[in-house]
């Protein structure tokens, strides 16, 4: 019987470890994403079937001057809330499994910097809403097609707790009937 010995140095084993570990070992972020957006917003959104890059304006704070904005937190009223013409604020669902997967080149990552948009707003004195870094994600390719990656669009009140009025209700009816195939996404 002929008996072989392998020798290795320590460097040969750290290399084979460290190549093994990144092999194994991938962290991803397996839940839900969200991305919120106002009325204006949702329309491009729909029309282009794209959470497209936009400027950041973050380049102190972010080697990249282009991503998507997503939050951790489904909360309308916690994270970035859009500025608003009239009082809607709108929540994509994403599933971030199926982009992960499939969009060449997706890369999500956690963006959670002391900037200068972790504030607390107030509206008319009642608080609207925290903005807070610690719950965003960002991506850095195009979210497209949406809808294939999309769970569906809630819609909710500027103000917690309200409830919408006629003009609002009559708005959201413009928009799925603008939008029909949409229709099975929203839920408001």
């Amino acid at each position: 019987m002929n008996k072989k010995l392998i020798r290795l140095t320590e460097s040969d084993l750290h290399k084979i470890v460290k190549e093994s570990v990144k092999e194994v070992l991938t962290e991803t972020y397996n839940s839900d994403l969200y991305h919120f957006t106002n009325l204006e917003g949702i329309y491009g959104i729909l029309k282009s079937n794209c959470l497209s890059l936009m400027l950041t304006g973050d380049d102190e704070y972010d080697d990249n001057d282009e991503a998507v904005c997503l939050s951790r937190t489904s909360n309308p009223y916690i994270g970035y809330c859009p500025d608003t013409k009239y009082d809607l604020i709108f929540r994509i669902t994403l599933d971030t499994n199926k982009m992960s997967a499939s969009i060449r080149g997706m890369k999500i990552k956690p963006w959670s910097m002391n900037n200068p948009r972790t504030t607390v707003s107030y509206w008319q004195g009642k608080k609207r809403f925290n903005t807070v870094s610690d719950y965003e994600e960002r991506a850095y390719e195009n979210i497209s097609p949406l809808n294939k990656y999309c769970k569906g669009i809630d819609v909710f009140p500027f103000i917690r707790g309200e409830e919408f009025d006629e003009e609002q209700i009559k708005i959201l009816n413009k928009l799925i009937k603008d939008f029909p195939e949409w229709n099975n996404y929203f839920n408001w």
